[in-house]
């Protein structure tokens, strides 16, 4: 008895190939949203004040003129990527604690460094400066459910930060949609190469570091599966016109965006 599939059958079989990879590839688009494209582009008030915060059980004097996550004892990696050390977070800040703040009457807004930390709890989020008098802070709200559009855009002179937040797919793992993601932005010449990327202990957590053929500058980005979202900070400085200090404080800004947890 033949067993070959007839033309129909291949014709149906190739079809529906095409249709998987079309999903998998708008998939993966979704998450180049959050990820790449809106952040490759090289393109302030301050709060003061300090709370009692019961950080994880313990009680001490809060200062948003430190970093939260410091003080917080956010869990931390170290890695190096190109030819730098990283520290950055892996773990989450709680959202009672931000509460908290808010009831000693400290100004928290999306919109501006509260002290050194820009907390935006519309989004989920949190990262640090040392020198937040240097950025200007850009806050859309469309960002919050448009994963093509950053929630944040940190900028000065010579440099920006910016985040972005999206959806989590739950049909691929965290690896795959980041291994994904960059094939893509390789296939669209956003990039020559694929980077090396580094990933946490919990795989929830990925740092890498590309030449941004947008601006022919360096661009770190972080990555983070948190919950129901995936945030995405992306650091864009050129390296002949960036003073090294603040290339530092961009990619330290990056190193730091840590969630807020319910």
């Amino acid at each position: 008895m033949d067993t070959k599939p007839s033309n129909f059958e291949s014709e149906y079989l190739q079809l529906e190939k095409e249709k998987i990879r079309a999903r998998r590839q708008t998939n993966f688009y979704i998450l180049i949203g959050v990820i790449a494209c809106l952040g490759l582009y090289l393109a302030l008030g301050r709060g003061k004040g300090n709370a009692e915060i019961d950080i994880r059980g313990g009680k001490f004097k809060f200062s948003v003129d430190e970093s939260i996550t410091e003080q917080a004892k956010v869990v931390k990696e170290n890695t190096e990527l190109g030819g730098k050390e990283i520290n950055y977070t892996t773990g989450s800040v709680k959202e009672n604690d931000i509460e908290k703040l808010e009831k000693q009457n400290i100004n928290i807004s999306p919109t501006r460094f509260t002290g050194k930390n820009l907390i935006n709890r519309e989004a989920g989020f949190t990262l640090s400066s040392k020198n937040p008098k240097k950025y200007n802070v850009g806050y859309n709200p469309l960002g919050l459910s448009n994963p093509m559009v950053p929630v944040n855009t940190i900028t000065s002179p010579s440099g920006n930060v910016n985040i972005t937040r999206s959806t989590i797919n739950n049909m691929y793992t965290f690896r795959e949609q980041i291994e994904g993601m960059l094939l893509l932005m390789q296939q669209a010449g956003l990039i020559t190469q694929i980077p090396n990327v580094q990933y946490d202990d919990s795989n929830t957590v990925a740092f890498l570091t590309y030449t941004n053929q947008q601006t022919g500058g360096v661009s770190y980005q972080k990555v983070i599966q948190a919950g129901d979202f995936a945030y995405a900070a992306t650091a864009n400085y050129n390296s002949a016109l960036t003073p090294a200090s603040e290339q530092d404080d961009l990619i330290n800004m990056v190193a730091s965006l840590t969630p807020i947890e319910d």
